[in-house]
């Protein structure tokens, strides 16, 4: 504990001499470029401050080592600056501006699409994590959604693309999953579904006693033992404790999916 308490000591005493956080709060009317900070992206990147409240230490590193010539992912990364503003993100709140909204929106869709060019094989799919980033040690753990922009349409072509659809229903599932859990409050566990009407885990475990009724010749033990059109399966049961159990609809629209996500990580900071 006291060397974690002398590391982010040190860290918010780096941040805070950049000057880039203020107690005082002017309301945002615009988005800029400088919001966004892009890396592995030739003749696109900005000057920008290099500055630890604004792109967390992670994202400084994409940035140095892809400047460097190491062959970083192409990407960008939203300012910490814009999580300030509960006009922008916080739909609940009094302050919230739909046209400031829809300019960020915009904004990340225009970044989004700047992306595939830089991909060097076009035919592969695009898909995002929404997480958040601190230039120091957090309390609490905030949440984060993988495999942002899945749909099952995505599934059935990275299936055929790739050859693996164990790998490619995989990750459509822990897309289901962490969007379902964390975007719809769908507990995850049968500790966190108080009510009894349906979690993951529960999900994962009656479908592998299913099969393994059905199949007793091969044992499964948890979702590395499925094989491929089993890991479907799962995953379409997945979606529908989604739809059907609980009434959510996770679009199929990336940057619908993106800015829910978005929502859901900004919402996480005030989680216990």
């Amino acid at each position: 504990d006291d060397i974690l308490n002398v590391v982010n000591t040190v860290l918010e005493t780096a941040m805070t001499d950049d000057e880039q956080v203020s107690g005082e709060h002017v309301p945002r009317i615009d988005i800029r470029d400088q919001d966004f900070l892009r890396f592995s992206q030739p003749g696109e990147e900005a000057a920008y401050t290099p500055s630890l409240s604004l792109w967390s230490l992670k994202g400084l590193n994409l940035k140095v080592m892809s400047d460097a010539g190491i062959p970083v992912p192409p990407g960008f990364i939203i300012s910490a600056e814009l999580l300030r503003y509960a006009e922008l993100f916080d739909v609940a709140s009094p302050q919230f501006n739909p046209q400031l909204r829809a300019a960020f929106e915009a904004k990340v869709a225009r970044e989004v699409e700047r992306l595939k060019q830089y991909q060097t094989y076009p035919d592969l799919q695009l898909l995002l994590f929404a997480r958040s980033g601190s230039a120091f040690l957090m309390p609490g753990l905030m949440h984060t959604i993988h495999n942002v922009g899945m749909t099952q349409e995505r599934a059935e072509q990275m299936a055929r693309d790739t050859g693996d659809m164990w790998a490619a229903y995989h990750t459509y599932a822990e897309f289901v999953k962490t969007f379902g859990a964390y975007v719809f409050d769908i507990p995850k566990n049968g500790k966190q579904d108080s009510a009894a009407r349906g979690n993951f885990e529960d999900v994962l475990t009656a479908y592998l006693q299913e099969r393994n009724a059905e199949d007793s010749g091969r044992v499964r033990t948890d979702v590395d033992s499925l094989d491929g059109n089993e890991m479907k399966e799962l995953s379409f049961r997945y979606a529908a404790l989604v739809r059907d159990t609980y009434g959510n609809i996770i679009p199929d629209d990336m940057m619908a999916q993106i800015m829910m996500a978005v929502e859901c990580v900004y919402r996480s900071w005030g989680s216990p």
